[in-house]
């Protein structure tokens, strides 16, 4: 198993119990980075699981409702997860000091289409109904993409499960001079107002006097994150309730920026009929990921797959078989998958394939580090079809294919 690289040498006081001055802030220091790498290796391990679930769902052939709602019931579920673990460990970097953002002028009104896409599943299995009300200016910010649509989830995730079925959700958004504004308005239970002041502190809902119907799968860390993604990117966030029984509503403030002209990219409305056939390499050591893997991929078309489940085996099977893409765990244990991302990028016949890392660990040192040993995609555990999709279909990949024509 790789360690996170991430992570920097705990310290430990041996001397002092009780550290005071510069010792208390070595040892809280210490703390959090003790909780970072706990959070990291929690996560990695909890992907794997996943990993094997989601594969599970995307593999099933349904035939009769029963079995489709049994399949869309187990999605449902590892995106749950999924979005815990990733919370758990935003929570974490967020505490210690690591949380990183990537920045870049972005259109509103697209991330929250994208996020009221993934919430539809969940709204729709609570009976309620959103309502989206966007304005017509320009509604661009300079922001991480994803960081955004982590706050707009959570603020709708939030607004779903502390409301009953068949009431109704609201998500405004709205340009207010040099403001973008985001206001999520449900008609759920309400907050108290003794508890309002600490709504966005960490684990403040698994504390709080909400009843354990709506408590139950809530860890209190996604009010929290919003915060400090909101105010990672300038802004502010609040928080209005009339009190129990009076529903919330949750306004976000973002500085606007100017607009910036894309060219339009058509990438993803190619079908997968259109692709041709790829030799692909799966790197895994755990069988069942590897298995999972391989049968996915030749789900999606009459590909060439072959396994290995360490580097030295994958290595070894590179003289005889040039694959044009090749997926790989980073936690192999002979050589880290970044070992050998440098070794195959030596063979001249493969400095032209598409490496992809397939791993549980969400770290941004380590995603440079994948980039610098020549891996083109970085991806997180739990694979599915879409992602998998993802690849075959990449820009970089087939910008590749037409030059090696």
């Amino acid at each position: 198993m790789i360690h996170d690289q991430s992570d920097e040498r705990i310290r430990h006081s041996t001397q002092d119990h009780s550290p005071s001055g510069d010792s208390a802030a070595e040892a809280a220091s210490g703390a959090d980075q003790q909780l970072l790498r706990v959070c990291s290796v929690l996560a990695h391990e909890l992907r794997n699981p996943l990993n094997v679930i989601q594969a599970s769902a995307d593999m099933m052939n349904p035939k009769s409702d029963a079995e489709l709602h049994l399949q869309s019931s187990l999605r449902n579920q590892v995106e749950r997860m999924t979005h815990l673990v990733d919370d758990l460990l935003d929570m974490s970097r967020s505490t210690s000091g690591k949380f990183q953002l990537r920045c870049e002028p972005v259109d509103l009104k697209v991330i929250v289409q994208s996020a009221v896409q993934n919430m539809s599943s969940m709204l729709t299995s609570h009976q309620q109904s959103l309502e989206l009300l966007i304005d017509d200016q320009p509604c661009w910010v300079n922001a991480d993409a994803y960081r955004v649509s982590q706050v707009l989830i959570n603020l709708l995730s939030n607004a779903s499960k502390y409301s009953g079925e068949g009431t109704q959700v609201r998500l405004e958004v709205s340009r207010q001079n040099a403001l973008i504004e985001i206001r999520v308005i449900d008609e759920g239970i309400g907050i108290e107002p003794d508890l309002l002041p600490d709504i966005f502190d960490f684990f403040a809902q698994s504390t709080s006097r909400v009843s354990l119907e709506h408590r139950e799968g809530r860890l209190g860390i996604g009010l929290g994150l919003v915060k400090s993604i909101v105010e990672m990117h300038d802004g502010s966030v609040q928080v209005r309730s009339g009190g129990p029984g009076c529903g919330s509503e949750f306004v976000v403030r973002v500085p606007a920026c100017e607009p910036v002209d894309r060219p339009s990219n058509n990438t993803n409305e190619l079908s997968m009929d259109m692709q041709r056939s790829y030799r692909v390499l799966v790197v895994d050591d755990r069988r069942d990921n590897e298995f999972i893997v391989r049968s996915l991929v030749a789900k999606l078309g009459e590909h060439d797959v072959r396994s290995a489940h360490n580097g030295s085996a994958a290595i070894a099977a590179l003289e005889s078989f040039v694959p044009e893409i090749v997926i790989m765990d980073l936690g192999l244990p002979d050589i880290t998958g970044l070992e050998l991302a440098r070794e195959i990028r030596k063979i001249d016949a493969c400095r032209e394939t598409f490496l992809v890392a397939l791993t549980g660990y969400d770290d941004n040192r380590l995603r440079q580090e994948a980039s610098s040993a020549g891996i083109d995609l970085y991806r997180l555990k739990p694979v599915s079809i879409d992602m998998l999709k993802e690849v075959f279909l990449h820009p970089q990949l087939m910008n590749r294919e037409l030059m090696t024509g």
